[in-house]
């Protein structure tokens, strides 16, 4: 099932930027098969970008579980080790470009605005 409507993403987050990267990096990925373009994949690898805009704060277990529930059904055949080895690279890809911020500044309320 996929997720609703996306949230507004950070300025350092820019998705497309996201996709081109993962379109070089695809063959790595457990949910790529011979002859799969980056649309087969991209839902499974977006929704970990919404569920870390939705989620920041959460640990990676309740990231990860969040994930299993929001991509049911869009498994491709992958069994839970690959589900969560793709998850764990997009999460950690997420974290590199989040430069080590402390708090989410980009979240209403939370940055330097108070």
């Amino acid at each position: 099932m996929p997720m609703q409507s996306a949230p507004p993403m950070p300025d350092w987050l820019q998705l497309q930027d996201e996709a081109d990267y993962w379109r070089a990096h695809l063959q790595a990925l457990p949910c790529a098969r011979q002859g799969d373009t980056l649309e087969d994949c991209w839902p499974l690898i977006e929704c970990v970008y919404l569920l870390y805009v939705r989620h920041p704060r959460a640990t990676l277990q309740e990231a990860l579980h969040l994930y299993e529930a929001a991509t049911k059904g869009l498994e491709r055949g992958m069994d839970h080790e690959q589900m969560a080895t793709l998850f764990a690279r997009v999460w950690s890809r997420i974290l590199k470009r989040a430069g080590g911020r402390a708090l989410p500044d980009w979240l209403p309320g939370a940055g330097g605005d108070a």
